[in-house]
């Protein structure tokens, strides 16, 4: 299970650094990339629906709103309301957008593999977005499994993993913030959280008192651990084998 366990820390830390590219380099969410890839994947089609583009990320219908209006604002394709069903929003992608989708795509693509090749990624054999889309779907269904199931976001239940599993007992905020890249603000709303909630205990290092030292409490560590199986085997369930293995 260690090697699951460590893949999943990998995939939630890659998913976090893709999405910090989009933002940073080209004002974009995952979201936005998901539409702007399934217009590319069907060159072919001049009109899509919204209904489509719902489909595909999954949202809801608000969210879903503010993602065309925000693609539509930057002139990747023309929107208007159905001549059949006035309800109903349609996409109509032209030459000039096609080109235009086409270009970033390929730009995002390159920023990707430049900007995330640390992990040494396969991209000869596969689309490095491609991978960065189903790294977030698998991501995005664990969240939600966390949050139907144990009422926990993806930040508190990898927090936990990388407590209850890291090598060195009880780890600092210190170890969270290297292994996750987030600012302390984050790690502390996390733990914070999870304080509360009486998963983790927090307190100063006898020694040191300028570091923080978490770990799990003892009589919760096999609830988490629980929790930690369950996760791991609703993965292996959906991905099986392959691991998501584009990472060498």
């Amino acid at each position: 299970m260690e090697n699951q366990i460590n893949h999943l820390l990998e995939l939630h830390y890659l998913n976090i650094q893709a999405k910090k590219v989009l933002k940073n380099e080209y004002s974009l969410n995952i979201y936005h990339l998901k539409v702007l890839k399934y217009i590319n994947d069907y060159s072919d089609k001049e009109v899509f629906t919204a209904s489509e583009f719902k489909h595909v990320l999954e949202i809801n219908q608000t969210m879903l709103t503010h993602v065309i209006s925000y693609l539509h604002n930057l002139n990747y394709y023309k929107k208007e309301r159905s001549k059949k069903d006035e309800r109903k929003i349609i996409i109509i992608v032209e030459t000039r957008h096609k080109t235009k989708i086409t270009q970033l795509i390929n730009r995002i693509e390159r920023s990707m593999h430049n900007k995330l090749n640390a992990f040494n990624l396969n991209s000869k054999e596969h689309s490095v977005i491609d991978y960065i889309v189903k790294i977030n779907s698998c991501i995005s269904n664990i969240h939600n499994s966390i949050t139907n199931n144990y009422k926990l976001n993806i930040d508190h239940f990898m927090v936990l993993l990388f407590i209850q599993h890291a090598k060195q007992q009880p780890c600092t905020l210190k170890d969270i913030k290297n292994k996750f890249g987030w600012y302390l603000v984050k790690i502390n709303k996390s733990i914070k959280t999870l304080v509360q909630l009486k998963y983790v205990n927090k307190k100063r290092d006898e020694h040191d008192e300028r570091i923080v030292l978490v770990s799990i409490h003892k009589n919760v560590e096999s609830e988490v651990n629980h929790m930690i199986e369950d996760i791991i085997l609703q993965y292996k369930d959906n991905y099986g084998a392959q691991n998501l293995a584009m990472v060498k």
